[in-house]
């Protein structure tokens, strides 16, 4: 699906709270690429977006110890992360997902990570993007 499309989709769902976009475990298409900046940039473009998204974070979440796994460009992303307040945390792999409706009264929206040790961490989220 074209980035544009993503984007368009997002602008439409996205009610706030956490945007995570959780890497996959390896081996994966496209590990690591700078559209998750792009994204993140698009974003923040938009006024009805900002407007929804007030106070909410955007999470990037990888398995791994890294975003890329050539160090160069892991570096270069880590950089480019930190420029934008996007935070990164490493060692998370996503395991479960629950959800309800988006018109329920109680909207029940996790995402469900196991960290290298085993043990669950939740993170609420407003759009999550694997």
């Amino acid at each position: 699906m074209p980035a544009a499309v993503n984007v368009d989709r997002v602008y439409r769902e996205f009610t706030g709270g956490n945007f995570i976009y959780a890497i996959p475990k390896l081996p994966h298409k496209n590990e690591g690429t700078n559209h998750i900046f792009y994204w993140y940039d698009e974003l923040k473009a938009d006024q009805k977006f900002c407007s929804q998204g007030v106070g909410a974070k955007f999470i990037i979440t990888t398995p791994q110890d890294y975003i890329h796994a050539d160090p160069y460009t892991n570096d270069k992303m880590l950089k480019m992360a930190d420029k934008r307040g996007i935070e990164v945390k490493f060692g998370l792999e996503l395991t479960e997902v629950k959800y309800n409706d988006i018109t329920d009264y109680h909207r029940v929206n996790e995402a469900i990570f196991k960290d290298k040790s085993g043990k669950e961490v939740v993170l609420d989220y407003g759009h999550l993007n694997t």
